[in-house]
């Protein structure tokens, strides 16, 4: 009897980005994005966001530009419902929270409307967000016990902005999309009782390598962000809790403040990628080699069968190659496991490490690669994915191995990774890399080692 087949249902998740930091993004927004068929972004979303969507994910630009071209909100909302009719798993991925002034209510009306599942993901809110990462509380105990939000205008410029006269009562007043109406919005919160000389602030591209902030007294700023030529996105906040700014500002301060490092890589979860975020880089993770499995697993089940003590991973991919979700008891052993740190560079068993596991006092070190167990193989990466995840200068480009340098080319084709590392500084972890770069003609300015991170910050750009 014929099986039939089920067709597959499609579902939608309303996802919010954050405000721009990669590292804000919630653990169930990254686990939809690894998930999602099809990626629906909006202007604002980080490319460092964006790569951590499937290699294979359908990647549909959905922006609206200031002052120029909009992708219209029927558009979104007809596109959603077409790709999960198909049977997809779609992420409309939106800047922020996509209940807070994210047209997300909208977009979930029309999902329900057309009988379409779907799921809301809440996002950090750049109301607040924001305003923290240029060092401004929104409440102090001594100076602000209450808020208010509110938008200057639409992204389409429909006639639906706050009066803020109305706003001005709350000891501190967030403004978001206001750099188009700022002198409109000043004025109402002046006839709503702010006083001019109050403390503001426009905070440009928030949370984010572009972060600027302009301060002024709310009367003048207007003049300060034309000066300054403060452009959106920007946030403006308003009250005397501006003033913590000078002692709290935190994310300008970090030594790769503005740097946009480019990191070649297996899996998007990379130790290297955390560190340097850590130190205030933005991080594109490029996914341009995949670990692939080998089915000559006998000469492993050979060399297992000699009751090994333990067994010498050169890297971590290996380990996952190898033996996947594995237990390695069920190859009848009990083994003590060691890895290399990536770069091939191996790190020795602890010095007292006597084998202890099956039995045997001497341990032996079995390189798994070198049974051909796993290997590397590049991905070719569509262009929809390279395009969006590459759209931002890149001022970085670090190396792990000389593997993952061969596997750059392949995935973005040379032309283009030519391109890129002419306008880019090239970094390297580890000697085996420097030494491959250099036979293939690439200069790197700098050897990356665990405790030098830090010193990126004086890697010039070019």
């Amino acid at each position: 009897m014929a099986k039939i087949k089920r067709k597959r249902k499609g579902f939608v998740w309303l996802v919010g980005a954050g405000p721009g930091d990669a590292s804000l993004l919630t653990l169930r927004a990254k686990e939809c994005l690894k998930r999602a068929d099809v990626v629906i972004y909006d202007r604002l979303v980080a490319p460092s966001i964006l790569s951590f969507a499937r290699p294979d994910a359908e990647l549909i630009y959905a922006g609206k530009e200031p002052n120029g071209e909009k992708t219209s909100q029927a558009w979104i909302n007809e596109t959603m419902i077409a790709k999960a009719r198909e049977g997809k798993k779609v992420v409309r991925l939106k800047n922020g929270d996509p209940f807070v002034f994210g047209r997300g209510a909208e977009e979930a009306e029309a999902l329900a409307d057309a009988g379409v599942p779907f799921e809301i993901v809440p996002g950090v809110s750049s109301a607040f967000a924001v305003p923290a990462y240029a060092g401004i509380p929104l409440t102090d105990r001594r100076f602000a016990s209450s808020f208010a939000v509110g938008v200057g205008r639409s992204a389409e410029g429909e006639n639906n902005s706050v009066d803020f006269r109305k706003l001005a009562d709350a000891d501190t007043v967030v403004a978001l999309m206001a750099v188009g109406e700022l002198e409109k919005v000043v004025a109402q919160l002046v006839e709503g009782g702010k006083s001019p000389e109050t403390p503001a602030a426009l905070i440009e591209w928030g949370a984010t390598p572009k972060q600027r902030v302009a301060i002024a007294q709310l009367k003048d700023l207007p003049s300060v962000a034309r000066s300054e030529n403060i452009r959106p996105p920007a946030v403006l906040v308003v009250g005397e809790v501006v003033k913590f700014r000078d002692k709290l500002a935190w994310y300008e301060r970090k030594p790769l403040f503005g740097k946009r490092v480019l990191l070649p890589c297996f899996d998007t979860e990379s130790e290297l990628a955390s560190d340097l975020e850590e130190l205030g880089a933005e991080v594109v993770r490029l996914p341009v080699a995949k670990t692939v499995r080998q089915k000559n697993r006998v000469r492993l089940q050979k060399a297992i069968d000699k009751t090994l003590a333990g067994i010498f991973l050169e890297s971590v991919q290996t380990a996952t190659a190898s033996f996947g979700h594995m237990n390695c008891h069920g190859f009848g052993l009990g083994a003590t496991m060691f890895s290399g740190n990536g770069d091939g560079e191996q790190k020795s068993p602890p010095p007292k490490w006597n084998g202890e596991g099956s039995g045997l006092a001497a341990g032996l070190k079995l390189m798994v690669e070198g049974i051909g167990v796993s290997n590397s193989a590049p991905r070719r990466l569509p262009e929809s994915f390279l395009k969006a995840i590459l759209k931002e200068p890149i001022h970085i480009v670090a190396f792990t191995s000389p593997a993952l340098v061969r596997a750059f080319f392949e995935a973005v084709g040379h032309e283009r990774a030519e391109e890129i590392l002419e306008s880019a500084q090239i970094v390297v972890a580890g000697a085996r890399a420097a030494k491959f770069c250099k036979q293939i003609g690439l200069e790197p300015s700098f050897v990356l080692k665990p405790h030098t991170f830090g010193r990126l910050a004086i890697v010039p750009t070019k």
